[in-house]
């Protein structure tokens, strides 16, 4: 009697421990690794996932690094202020990903390749509040990079 109360006990103590770990185990290393996959398999390029940290210790690196530097007027806005997101640009191209930790943030330049939330391409959309709400989102990364049209022939969101 005594050794099935103390294996009941231990059961219902380690089953707590086992849920937590897995979905620790999922939250910092499963999760992200198959995030990753299917972004590469969308056509999407960017570093590799990395443990808890993502980008994220690169990037205060080179903003320290960028901040440490004299600058002049003729520099270039953006290797000043956000040095990490223009290096991401001319290794990954416009359309790429940053690990902020463990979530992927997905940057599409050409707001035309994007799927709209209701259904078809958002070059569909008619309505005036639908291309608000559809496009306050993008806007804070359109400044971080600048507004207007691209090379590729991207849309800026002043054109919409």
């Amino acid at each position: 009697m005594e050794t099935s109360l103390v294996t009941i006990l231990l059961s219902i103590l380690i089953f707590p421990v086992l849920v937590i770990a897995w979905s620790t185990l999922n939250w910092v290393w499963i999760r992200p690794r198959k995030l990753e996959r299917i972004l590469r398999l969308q056509g999407l390029s960017g570093n590799p996932y990395r443990f808890l940290s993502g980008d994220l210790r690169d990037s205060s690196l080179m903003l320290r690094q960028a901040q440490s530097r004299p600058s002049s007027v003729s520099d270039d806005l953006k290797t000043l202020v956000h040095p990490f997101l223009n290096q991401l640009i001319k290794t990954h191209g416009k359309n790429s990903f940053m690990w902020l930790g463990t979530i992927p943030r997905v940057r599409i330049w050409n707001v035309l390749q994007v799927k709209h939330p209701a259904g078809g391409d958002a070059g569909e959309v008619k309505d005036t509040r639908e291309i608000l709400k559809c496009t306050t989102a993008f806007r804070s990364n359109w400044a971080a990079d600048g507004a207007g049209a691209t090379a590729e022939g991207g849309v800026g969101p002043h054109e919409l």
